[in-house]
């Protein structure tokens, strides 16, 4: 402990790492994922080019470098300083700074030491304050109460901050700055937290700020992936990349990225940019596709203007009539599809609600529709929970199909439905199929986990799991059950194995 104590770490203006021990022994000395040992009792200057040699790092330079992005003046952005293959890691970073999240470190504290020292003051001088400044006093509590509530985006808003910085001069007037210290310090806190609310990333539940990372520009196409590993983030090329490309990752989850560009942009508007990226410069959308109105099984795609696109398979005009008809039932089908999700317990009370859904949207939208697949993924934990494992294969069937087409790269999202699809089909005896499935999902979370991970780790047993015995043979009776829409109903014990 106090060798912690008396030790210090300084990155200078060159980049070169200092650091110093006095007599205190030896410490590890770290510039990113780089790190050596120093051993005496002297200052030791040790520029990146040494800690490279030296450290404890893989002795690969990471393959990016930062610059300036050409189509926005003064913005950086992360580039690819050579030939990336799909799969590979980028680069590994841990965080500067983390933020804990408000559920562990929250402004209430603050509310009640305020109220604590309120109530040591003597009686007189608590009446004097709540005659002459009960509405500033409402004030000073308030402003701690909204900012556990307030959206990110407010914290661009100038008027926002100004309401905010003026409500923070009461602490002055009252005798109550003691609650918050340094008050005259509240506009370089309005600026760390606009850094923040620009730069923080997501770790592990909280913000944090990684300063590499950062440099990460959105794209809604993104050729790289960014997950949760071990202390810190990585970075993992989902397609090849050339020399001198921009690396981007999405600052949406996957569930987000496969909804129509208008709700796309109105989610990046809390990061206040708009996307334009060459996905959300499709005149078309294909994943608002229609069924063929003459059921010839080709599909129409809605435009930005209002419009569905001709049928790609008969070739069938959709008049603007008919378009304007078709596109308010969608509208009318996903708000369903939104307020059933909102709503989870809705289902378990009416799931003829869910039927009713899914029976509509089938009628209209083509599989490849993002609100039909939303209902995929809903009828596939309904049905699970019902014990309907057949019910549940069907629908997570249908949702993998969704984003196998809409993304086909790498990604999370599509292993991990993958996956419970595969759970699916061991418990109901479909081993080799399973067995397929997991080679698939596993594939694709190597790709951007490393082998190691825990996850990774859990679907390569259930592989092999899949492979112990055959397919196990059915009764009459039973074969007759799977072949009913329904299917069979799994018992408990199989539910816990799938889990």
């Amino acid at each position: 402990e106090e060798a912690a104590r008396r030790r210090e770490v300084v990155v200078d203006g060159d980049c070169e790492q200092q650091g110093w021990h006095g007599s205190c022994g030896a410490f590890l000395a770290s510039v990113g994922r780089w790190s050596v040992e120093l051993e005496g009792g002297e200052r030791a200057e040790l520029p990146s080019g040494v800690l490279r040699e030296l450290g404890s790092g893989d002795r690969v330079r990471d393959p990016v470098v930062v610059g300036e992005w050409p189509e926005q003046a003064g913005q950086r952005a992360l580039f690819a300083s050579e030939d990336c293959p799909a799969g590979r890691i980028l680069f590994q970073e841990e965080p500067l700074l983390v933020i804990p999240s408000p559920e562990e470190c929250s402004w209430q504290v603050a509310c009640l030491l305020g109220v604590e020292a309120f109530l040591q003051l003597p009686r007189e001088r608590q009446d004097r304050l709540l005659e002459l400044h009960a509405e500033e006093l409402f004030s000073v509590y308030s402003v701690r109460a909204k900012t556990m509530t307030m959206p990110s985006r407010d914290f661009r808003d100038p008027d926002t901050e100004q309401h905010f910085l003026g409500r923070a001069e009461v602490f002055r007037s009252t005798g109550l700055h003691e609650v918050v210290e340094d008050v005259a310090q509240v506009d370089d806190v309005w600026k760390f937290l606009r850094v923040l609310q620009a730069n923080g990333i997501d770790f592990d539940g909280h913000s944090a700020l990684f300063p590499v990372l950062s440099h990460m520009n959105h794209s809604c196409e993104p050729n790289a992936s960014c997950l949760d590993h071990e202390d810190g983030k990585v970075v993992t090329a989902l397609r090849d990349i050339c020399r001198g490309e921009q690396i981007t990752i999405s600052y949406l989850g996957e569930s987000q990225l496969l909804e129509p560009p208008e709700l796309r942009q109105r989610y990046l508007s809390h990061w206040g940019f708009a996307c334009e990226c060459a996905r959300c410069g499709l005149q078309e959308e294909p994943l608002r596709s229609f069924l063929c109105p003459d059921g010839c099984g080709g599909v129409c795609l809605a435009t930005h203007s209002g419009a569905l696109t001709d049928c790609d398979r008969c070739g069938r005009h959709v008049d603007a009539e008919e378009a304007k008809c078709m596109l308010q039932i969608e509208e009318a089908l996903v708000d369903g599809v939104l307020q059933a999700e909102r709503n989870s317990r809705l289902l378990g009370q009416e799931p003829a609600c869910l039927e009713d859904l899914l029976e509509q949207a089938s009628e209209l939208l083509s599989p490849l529709h993002w609100a039909l697949a939303r209902l995929h993924s809903l009828g596939r934990d309904h049905f699970r929970q019902q014990l309907d494992l057949a019910a549940a294969e069907h629908h997570a069937a249908q949702e993998l199909r969704f984003l196998r087409h809409h993304m086909p790269w790498p990604n999370p999202h599509s292993a991990f439905v993958g996956h419970a699809h595969a759970d699916l089909l061991l418990a109901l005896g479909r081993c080799g199929e399973a067995f397929a499935e997991y080679g698939a999902s596993l594939d694709g979370l190597l790709r951007v986990l490393p082998a190691s991970s825990r996850l990774c780790e859990a679907v390569r047993a259930k592989l092999w799991r899949a492979l112990e015995g055959p397919v196990p043979e059915q009764a009459p009776a039973e074969e007759a059950a799977a072949a009913s829409p329904r299917g069979p109903a799994a018992s408990a014990g199989q539910l816990e194995e799938m889990d």
